[in-house]
């Protein structure tokens, strides 16, 4: 684990956000993000959705907290 990501209102949202981030290709909320390409590290992919997740509803509502716990992995987020 090298990020916690926190400030749900309840544990009921938390789990659907963990949900919707293990599984992108079954959320219907993050259907339209492009799977994993073979050359991207699964990292840089778990960021891109990631970062795809705090720019579509419900999540971007919320005011959610990244804290990174690994400054060594700490890295911008992708623009898409």
């Amino acid at each position: 684990m090298v990020l916690i990501i926190h400030g749900f209102p309840n544990d009921i949202s938390a789990l659907r956000f963990e949900w919707a981030w293990q599984h992108p290709d079954k959320s219907r909320r993050l259907r339209h993000i492009p799977r994993k390409k073979l050359s991207e590290k699964s990292f840089d992919y778990c960021l891109r959705i990631l970062s795809e997740m705090l720019q579509v509803g419900p999540w971007y509502r919320l005011s959610l907290t990244i804290r990174w716990i690994k400054q060594e992995y700490s890295q911008a987020f992708p623009v898409s």
